[in-house]
């Protein structure tokens, strides 16, 4: 199963947050991460580890981010497998 969560959150903890928050009880084995660059990514990736312990956790800077015909900006798009 692949799950889509994005957050145009500013403060990367408070994004990973609402990442976990849409990707609800799922229990990824892998999460991927594309965020603007006005994210710190350490942060980001940090938080995101927190919430996903046993999951690999990786991520890369964008330009801009795309989730489901929706472009963003200075957000994150996350893909959970």
């Amino acid at each position: 199963m692949i799950k889509v969560a994005h957050s145009t959150n500013s403060n990367p903890r408070e994004a990973a947050d609402e990442l976990k928050a849409q990707f609800g009880d799922f229990v990824p084995k892998f999460v991927l991460c594309f965020a603007s660059t006005n994210q710190e990514p350490h942060e980001l990736l940090h938080r995101l580890h927190h919430h996903y312990r046993e999951a690999l956790v990786a991520g890369c800077s964008t330009a801009r981010e795309i989730a489901s015909g929706m472009v963003l900006k200075g957000g994150v798009v996350a893909m959970a497998l």
